[in-house]
């Protein structure tokens, strides 16, 4: 008889999840492990992501309007073309970064352009960046 990884075969990696174009608007995803997890275009306006692990996480083009992030980890997170709003709550340690590499496009709202990943941990209070 074999054992149970020969009879389940190869590992997989940790989270496969494709969530491409899924609308998690106004979902509770507070301490949710996306760790890896392929989110572009994926809109989560007003979704709550506290303590959410990112990490590595593609959300490129994807719409964080209004969405708390407080203390989600973002490290090696795409967030090329992410859009947020005046009302999206950033730690501390992110929000003005996340300000000076975002430009205006109206109606409260900013688009993230420049380097693809956040290189940042998001620990600390929530402050909505405006």
């Amino acid at each position: 008889m074999q054992s149970w990884p020969a009879r389940c075969g190869p590992a997989r990696p940790r989270n496969v999840a494709n969530l491409t174009n899924a609308d998690l608007s106004c979902t509770n995803l507070s301490g949710a492990d996306l760790n890896g997890v392929q989110l572009t275009h994926v809109t989560l306006r007003r979704a709550n992501l506290t303590g959410a692990d990112l990490t590595e996480a593609d959300l490129g083009n994807g719409d964080l309007s209004g969405a708390d992030l407080c203390d989600a980890n973002l490290n090696g997170a795409n967030l090329i073309h992410v859009t947020w709003s005046e009302q999206t709550q950033w730690s501390p340690a992110i929000a003005g970064e996340m300000r000076r590499r975002s430009v205006p496009i109206g109606d409260g709202r900013h688009q993230v352009r420049g380097p693809g990943s956040s290189g940042a941990d998001l620990d600390g209070s929530p402050v909505p960046v405006s």
